[in-house]
């Protein structure tokens, strides 16, 4: 999705503007979910909104952070409010953003994957890479499904803070 805006719109700002461009062109059961952010290098900070799409996992160390504090899907409603919502990333930290492709891929069996094992399979990723992560979740992903190929899209991004890596 490209927009085009003449100022540096919040992500908050700029998910109300997508909203309001697409609400009056698409059909009532239509929709889209997006999550728009921006990182400030130095200090970590990810300012963030989300519209709906699959909360992004914040690996810390000992722990996994769902973001689940989402907003409306783009589309349904004109003048739809978006938060501005921060999340800072320390040392060795990763942020995780997916589709629910991911956590819906289904084993031979008809086992989605799930969130949970989502979360168990990238908590062991702190101080990791970010290339190395997003092959490490999408191996999990098609070892889980064997043969049966994936029924939704997977799309994964990862976002890491290199430990020692300081800003000026």
């Amino acid at each position: 999705f490209v927009t085009y805006s003449p100022v540096d719109p919040s992500p908050a700002e700029l998910l109300r503007q997508m909203n309001n461009t697409l609400q009056p062109t698409l059909a009532p059961t239509k929709f889209g979910t997006l999550f728009s952010g921006v990182l400030d290098p130095p200090t970590g900070s990810v300012e963030f909104a989300n519209a709906g799409h699959t909360p992004p996992l914040v690996v810390r160390k000992g722990t996994v952070q769902e973001l689940d504090s989402t907003d409306l899907v783009l589309g349904l409603i004109a003048n739809a409010a978006y938060r501005n919502q921060t999340v800072v990333l320390g040392a060795g930290d990763a942020m995780i953003l997916f589709t629910d492709g991911v956590t819906e891929a289904e084993s031979e069996e008809g086992e989605e994957l799930g969130p949970e094992a989502t979360r168990v399979i990238v908590s062991s990723m702190h101080n990791t890479h970010a290339d190395a992560i997003v092959k490490h979740l999408e191996a999990s992903v098609l070892a889980h499904t064997g043969s049966r190929p994936p029924g939704d899209e997977v799309s994964i991004v990862a976002l890491t803070r290199q430990q020692g890596v300081v800003g000026n």
